[in-house]
């Protein structure tokens, strides 16, 4: 017969079978847990490795993107400076030329005021005195001619 120490010995034994195939399984999983924390770690690894590299990639890029837009800055700041200076001159130019032009004007009204006074002085004159003598030398041919003729 079955005694209770029997029934409770099996029990033991199918308990214990039972933790030993546990134990059994817990290895099992735990060596694959180990094995995918190892590909976890060289995962890691290999995406410190490429962050490190972007990392200096970033400061190499970033470093290039200064220094250039140091250079252009600079340019532009000289370009500023000559164009400041170019447009000083061009206003220095512009002041000096109307001083030119006014003096041109002046010197326009003066040759206009010569030219009108050679004009009603000497031109006027001597045209009447050429149309005078003109006049009388006609006089004095046609008087001449009516003289030849009697």
């Amino acid at each position: 017969m079955i005694t209770i120490d029997s029934l409770l010995g099996i029990a033991v034994l199918i308990t214990l079978l039972c933790v030993s195939a546990l134990c059994l399984y817990a290895i099992v999983v735990l060596r694959e847990a180990r094995g995918l924390l190892s590909e976890f770690r060289l995962q890691l690894e290999l995406l410190s490795t490429t962050m490190g590299y972007i990392r200096n990639e970033f400061k190499n890029e970033f470093k290039e993107i200064r220094l250039r837009l140091l250079g252009t800055l600079t340019y532009f700041e000289e370009t500023a400076k000559n164009s400041a200076l170019i447009t000083g001159k061009i206003h220095a130019d512009l002041e000096q030329s109307q001083g030119i032009f006014a003096e041109i004007e002046a010197l326009r009204a003066q040759i206009q005021r010569v030219r009108e006074l050679i004009e009603t002085g000497i031109v006027t004159p001597a045209r009447q005195i050429a149309t005078t003598i003109n006049a009388a030398i006609k006089g004095v041919t046609a008087f001449l001619q009516t003289m030849q003729k009697k």
